[in-house]
């Protein structure tokens, strides 16, 4: 069993992104970045595994990810949204009345 762990950054500041989302699928394994932006996955065994790295106002990181006999660092830099006004929003119409319902775009970017 291996572990994989790293580091998750802003890819523009090179600072560290606190909370960000960091999860392995098949099996389901995640991790929430500390404040220094560190992660681990504990107990992996031997094989390929999709890895998705998610923070709100970043695009996300999806990737393949082998993993050996041995632990494995991998970082990764999350690209912060380009727009600073990520909503889309949405009009509902409904007897006579306008309802504004804000909805988070989110966007995904293979790494």
């Amino acid at each position: 069993m291996a572990n994989l762990y790293g580091y998750v950054t802003n890819s523009k500041t090179g600072l560290p992104i606190y909370g960000a989302y960091v999860a392995i699928t098949d099996p389901y394994y995640v991790s929430l970045t500390s404040a220094d932006g560190y992660y681990i996955i504990e107990g992996l065994e031997s094989g390929v595994y999709w890895m998705d790295v998610y923070k709100a106002h970043y695009h996300s990181s999806y990737q393949a990810v082998s993993i050996g006999a041995d632990d494995k660092m991998l970082n990764i830099a999350l690209i912060p949204e380009t727009s600073p006004f990520p909503w889309i929003p949405v009009a509902v119409i409904g007897a006579g009345v306008a309802v504004m319902l804000i909805l988070l775009g989110q966007k995904r970017i293979a790494a």
